[in-house]
């Protein structure tokens, strides 16, 4: 009900001759006041308002908001393992989304759309001159891979422009998705591996790309993190256990409503011999600074590029009972470095500052690939090489 109310429904109300049945909203602003005050890392700020958004927003932290149950932006695209893309490679430009390669699995390969082509449109959802961070706080680049990922056989449709004439595409999704993949450097001693998104398939996705490479030869990799919004903590800490030699080591402080919790590496780390190198800019954000930070403080591991998004918050959703597709993410924490940094609203500063050239790429070359890659080499000849990793790559 509204605060003011004309002359005769007060009266009825004297008399008590109105009833006045609770609306779904007022019911949903009760289940999510209740569940900020069980879960939100300072339940002291919550109060309890007529409508969810505005007791959400008592909360004073923009991170804890509704999100859908499924598709884009949901919970399970970060922890499925078996949800599909149309296997493309995209960089993007001022004006949309550039097709730069495809997978052998991609679903566009016998369709009309060509590498060079600009995505314009992905499933009636205009792409085209987006600033990133505009959708979601950290990368455009990983909202727009979110539209067009779901299971087998979804559906999608993609507004794709050539030589100035714009035509909609329909396709299935049939390419399993992956959340981390091989990118060039010019070297066979130095590879990068891009890493899209920390979700439940990107432990397994590193592995399998690294283990592809010469293990005669690796020596070098660059984590390329540029555009990378986050994802689940669990996975930030099982990719950072990849290269942190050492039992226990630690990879962030969480601060909890109830005290400290330390995570540490729990899984081998096949690669920590090898030299480790990051590329990070203003979208690298949440467990991408998590990976950031671990690297530095136990592997002195290079950065190169811009300063990161500045994320050190932890979030959970959590289902609303009288709303059926929407759950309610709620801030549960904030974390450090294991040094005790807290980088939320700060960033990482880079070892080495390039600016961002993947925008409107024709005629440029990937300056902070290219920096990353020659800085690195120069720290091989410092290492040994593990013969136990390469007899358990072959």
């Amino acid at each position: 009900m509204t605060a003011e109310c004309p002359a005769m429904e007060k009266e009825l109300l004297s008399t008590g001759y109105v009833e006045t049945t609770p609306s779904v909203e007022e019911n949903g602003a009760k289940d999510v006041f209740r569940l900020l005050k069980e879960n939100f890392y300072d339940p002291e700020r919550i109060r309890q308002m007529h409508t969810i958004q505005e007791t959400i927003k008592t909360s004073g932290d923009v991170y804890t908001t509704l999100v859908p149950k499924h598709g884009a932006g949901s919970n399970e695209q970060l922890t499925s393992t078996t949800l599909c893309d149309l296997g493309l490679h995209v960089q993007q430009e001022e004006a949309g989304f550039r097709i730069v390669g495809m997978r052998n699995d991609s679903s566009v390969l016998f369709s009309e759309i060509m590498t060079g082509d600009l995505i314009v449109g992905a499933n009636n959802v205009n792409v085209s001159n987006l600033k990133p961070g505009s959708h979601l706080r950290a990368s455009t680049t990983h909202w727009f891979k979110d539209l067009v990922t779901g299971n087998k056989g979804t559906p999608a449709t993609l507004s794709v422009e050539r030589k100035g004439c714009v035509k909609k595409v329909s396709l299935k999704l049939s390419s399993l998705r992956r959340y981390a993949e091989l990118s060039e450097t010019g070297r066979d001693d130095i590879r990068a591996v891009h890493i899209d998104k920390f979700a439940a398939n990107t432990y397994d996705d590193i592995c399998k790309a690294l283990r592809s490479c010469d293990p005669c030869k690796l020596r070098g990799v660059i984590v390329d993190l540029r555009g990378n919004g986050g994802g689940t903590l669990e996975s930030a800490v099982d990719v950072s256990s990849l290269f942190i030699e050492g039992p226990e080591k630690e990879i962030m402080n969480e601060i909890r409503r109830e005290g400290f919790k330390s995570h540490k590496t729990n899984k081998a780390a096949l690669f920590g011999d090898i030299a480790v190198g990051m590329l990070v800019d203003e979208q690298s954000a949440s467990a991408s600074e998590i990976l950031v930070g671990s690297l530095k403080h136990h592997r002195h591991g290079l950065v190169v590029g811009q300063k990161t998004f500045g994320k050190a918050s932890v979030q959970q959703g959590f289902d609303i009972p009288t709303i059926s597709d929407k759950r309610v993410k709620i801030t549960i924490s904030h974390w450090m470095t294991p040094d005790g940094q807290y980088v939320h609203g700060k960033g990482f500063r880079p070892d080495i500052y390039v600016g961002d050239v993947r925008l409107s790429l024709k005629g440029k070359i990937d300056e902070a690939m290219e920096t990353a890659v020659e800085e690195l080499a120069r720290e091989l000849p410092k290492r040994n090489f593990d013969k136990k990793r390469y007899r358990s790559m072959k």
